[in-house]
């Protein structure tokens, strides 16, 4: 007769599988296989990953070579544009930038500066890395700076923005549903200026005269006021239409004077929340302004999406070691299905990394 070894951690896992309902599954990312270095292809399999109807962004620009939007969008943006190419302040782990200088400017910068960049959907997630070369507060001039940074609107009739007030200081943030709420929503995450950021919005349009809609801002992993308590009134029975078309940043009352530069490093536009990010924290935080510390968060593109497998063209950005960083699948509602990070160490050069992160959620078909 042999004798079972003890394993109690063993026996352990296998007792609360058997409490799991018939089919459950648990949601995370259990391999990734392919080549983890910029530019190259990596497979990630697991379960609870979601339907995506279109897997590539609807807009994606790395700026590496030219204006013109990545072949990886799925839609061609040929509209106009406000910047030229530069190298003078270049990302960590990029060789090319958008510049625009501010000084005088009316139109916003870069894609969509005088008409906007059109979307149609009731959903939309814009990633952006940027670079202010001047300080909001100090370079404002005697008129004050308003700075809309990013904004979203219908038609010229009604809109909704994320800015600053130069006049005010840097801790002057304000989201903005202008004709539908005319209340702004005030936020104490300062301006910055001199150092690469990296911008994130997430839009859902709200119910005709409800104030449900969401416009989140969130900066290198932290949100300036919180992202499941704080909604708005985006429409209402005057102005029921969603928004359908943004812009990027642009001043009124502008008095910069010449050289004020603003730097664009890459631009990621889509029409759900879904997104693959490729991150330095082993543990996703989702931490307001005054809690929790910055993360490197890059935004990797996808382009093919199902519940269990997903492909992405890695971008490796401003993380300087892809095998030490960790790799997070999120869902329609903005958050990674599993909290804990998949270790990417082992991936590159076509080695799969095959150890399951440990799942957070539970999901049953």
């Amino acid at each position: 007769m042999t004798k079972m070894r003890k394993n109690p951690g063993r026996w352990l896992i296998t007792a609360a599988l058997l409490c799991l309902p018939f089919g459950a599954s648990f949601a995370q990312v259990t391999r990734v296989d392919g080549t983890l270095a910029n530019g190259g292809t990596i497979t990630i399999t697991g379960n609870g990953f979601g339907t995506k109807a279109n897997a590539r962004p609807l807009y994606y620009w790395d700026f590496s070579t030219s204006a013109s939007n990545s072949p990886l969008s799925r839609s061609v943006y040929s509209e106009d544009f406000a910047g030229a190419l530069s190298n003078a302040v270049v990302a960590p782990g990029s060789r090319m930038a958008m510049r625009r200088d501010m000084a005088g400017a009316s139109g916003a910068f870069g894609p969509g500066s005088q008409s906007g960049v059109p979307f149609s959907s009731n959903t939309l997630y814009v990633w952006a890395k940027k670079y202010y070369g001047f300080q909001l507060a100090a370079d404002s001039a005697a008129n004050g700076m308003n700075l809309k940074f990013f904004r979203l609107w219908y038609n010229w009739t009604h809109d909704c923005y994320t800015g600053y007030q130069g006049a005010m200081g840097d801790n002057s943030g304000r989201t903005m549903p202008e004709q539908t709420q005319e209340s702004a929503r005030w936020w104490n995450m300062p301006h910055e200026g001199n150092r690469w950021l990296i911008d994130e919005w997430e839009y859902r349009t709200s119910d005709v005269d409800q104030p449900n809609g969401i416009f989140n801002y969130i900066r290198d992993g932290i949100a300036a006021y919180p992202r499941t308590t704080s909604t708005f009134r985006l429409r209402t029975s005057a102005f029921s239409q969603p928004y359908d078309h943004f812009f990027f940043d642009q001043i009124s009352n502008n008095e910069l004077s010449p050289g004020k530069y603003l730097y664009f490093d890459s631009i990621y536009v889509d029409d759900t929340w879904q997104r693959v990010v490729i991150s330095t924290e082993a543990t996703w935080q989702n931490a307001e302004f005054g809690s929790g510390s910055r993360r490197a968060r890059e935004i990797q593109i996808p382009t093919l999406w199902n519940n269990t497998q997903i492909q992405v063209n890695v971008r490796k950005g401003g993380i300087a070691n892809l095998e030490s960083a960790y790799l997070y699948v999120l869902n329609s509602a903005g958050n990674p299905i599993s909290t804990t990070g998949f270790a990417l160490s082992g991936v590159a050069g076509g080695t799969p990394a095959k150890t399951p992160n440990p799942a957070t959620d539970v999901g049953v078909r």
